[in-house]
């Protein structure tokens, strides 16, 4: 080779080097997982404020949802029911731009209230309009949580109102340039039985965040945790069928055809708590009087924040930790059967074997409801946001 043909073949392997290294840091910045937080309009302070976010907690998110604007039987939408204020919602848009994340409009509702705007085109019409007028505000695009998206037991018939929802939606904001993102971002919340309702939405999603919690009733006759990783080789008392799990959730949506990538882990701050007889999952209560109270089926029952179950229920002889299911519960088991309890919830430990988790699964990222759950203000600084430290340790 001669030294002409040399020097060309060096620079031509230089400028391939280069290239090589830039699509690589394209890739692994594309590859980045979201980390994803709702701010509830209600949990906000005097004049918007939210004295729950810390510095490093803006670093961590990617995006945010502001949580959240509902539905009228006509689709007009209903500001007062979440505290989604004017206020609010300006405060919300400047500090999270101000922080440099993008920041989205959050709509919600239940199946009885917005199944009729759906199903209704007119209706669905006055929705996506009022939509896209609130977005512009400022928001940097849409995040849909409206659940479930079929009704128990018929989960086949799938949901039409709402897929032609989306599609209009998504159709309408193509227009909008929103101040942070490259393009409006359209994301969705849903329960893993109802991914099958999104095959073939996937291309106008940006992200499908799965609510991987409210896993557990008294419907099953058995304890449960709320949000277990893994359903090992538990199966629900007197059946053959496998307990609920984010594994089992997941495997189910990429069965719906779903691509991992636009998958997200969803973790939720709350507490839940079983009273009356019970006090460790796994427990059937065919010989008890009563069932134990839960929050799904008693109004008495509260859901509590995660800075609430330190603060009123914690005592480091109740905790336990589950390594089959990878979550822990508090075991409280008090002379008589009326006070006993188990408490099921994330904490420092279960958030980090999720975030492992994602990572390996190779799902798009995660989502955590909510940023002030994990709140503790009269704690040390450093020590007020137990969970959020837990998060970025596990990234």
């Amino acid at each position: 080779m001669s030294g002409k043909q040399q020097g060309v073949s060096i620079k031509q392997l230089a400028v391939l080097s280069l290239f090589t290294l830039v699509t690589y840091a394209c890739q692994v910045q594309a590859d980045k997982p979201w980390v994803t937080g709702y701010i509830p309009a209600y949990a906000q302070g005097q004049g918007g404020s939210m004295p729950f976010m810390e510095p490093e907690d803006w670093k961590m998110l990617t995006h945010v949802v502001h949580n959240s604007i509902s539905i009228k039987p006509d689709g007009s939408l209903d500001f007062d029911a979440n505290l989604f204020s004017s206020a609010n919602r300006a405060a919300a848009i400047r500090e999270a731009h101000q922080q440099g994340v993008p920041i989205l409009l959050g709509l919600s509702g239940w199946i009885t209230n917005y199944q009729q705007v759906v199903n209704d085109a007119s209706a669905r019409t006055a929705l996506v309009n009022g939509l896209l007028a609130v977005m512009r505000e400022g928001y940097d695009g849409i995040d849909v949580d409206l659940e479930p998206l079929t009704e128990w037991g018929k989960e086949k018939a799938g949901n039409p109102g709402y897929v032609a929802f989306v599609n209009e939606l998504h159709a309408a904001m193509q227009s909008y340039k929103p101040p942070l993102s490259a393009k409006p971002l359209l994301m969705v919340a849903i329960i893993g039985r109802d991914c099958a309702v999104l095959t073939g939405l996937e291309s106008k999603l940006d992200q499908i965040n799965l609510m991987l919690y409210d896993m557990a009733s008294t419907w099953e006759d058995m304890t449960w945790h709320d949000s277990a990783l893994y359903s090992g080789k538990d199966v629900y008392a007197g059946t053959d069928k496998k307990v609920a799990s984010v594994e089992r959730e997941v495997e189910a949506c990429q069965q719906a055809g779903l691509p991992r990538h636009k998958l997200g882990l969803g973790i939720n701050l709350e507490t839940r708590l079983w009273i009356g007889g019970v006090s460790e999952p796994r427990q059937s209560w065919g010989m008890l009087a009563a069932k134990p109270r839960h929050y799904m089926t008693s109004p008495d029952v509260p859901k509590e924040s995660y800075a609430d179950l330190l603060k009123k229920y914690y005592k480091p002889e109740y905790y336990q930790w589950d390594d089959s299911a990878k979550v822990p519960y508090l075991k409280i088991d008090k002379p008589g059967s009326k006070e006993d309890m188990f408490v099921s919830f994330n904490d420092e430990r279960s958030v980090q074997e999720k975030v492992q988790y994602m990572r390996k699964a190779g799902l798009g990222g995660l989502m955590i409801w909510s940023m002030q759950l994990d709140y503790r203000p009269e704690q040390p600084e450093g020590q007020r946001r137990p969970i959020m430290k837990a998060i970025r340790a596990a990234f």
